[in-house]
C-alpha cells in the first residue's frame, strides 16, 4: 500500500529547529516504508488540509491511480 507522509515547512509555534526535526522525522519514518513518500507542503505549517488542499487531493489521486 503506497503511503505520502505530509509535512508542512513553516514553523508556526514549532521554531524552525521544531519543524526541521519533525519533518526529518517524517523523511526518515516515510523511507522505512516499501512504498513510503515524504511530500513537504511549502506553504503550510501544522494545518495542511485548510493551507494546501490541493496538495491533499493531489497525492490521493496519486495513491489511486498507483493502486489501480
Amino acid at each position: 500500500m503506497p503511503v505520502t507522509l505530509i509535512s508542512g515547512r513553516r514553523s508556526g509555534s514549532l521554531g524552525g529547529g521544531g519543524r526541521a526535526s519533525l519533518n526529518t522525522a517524517h523523511r526518515a519514518r516515510a523511507e522505512t516504508l516499501p512504498r513510503g513518500r515524504h511530500v513537504v507542503a511549502e506553504k503550510s505549517g501544522y494545518l495542511v488540509p485548510f493551507t494546501e488542499p490541493g496538495l491533499l487531493v493531489r497525492e490521493i489521486l496519486r495513491i489511486l491511480d498507483v493502486t489501480r
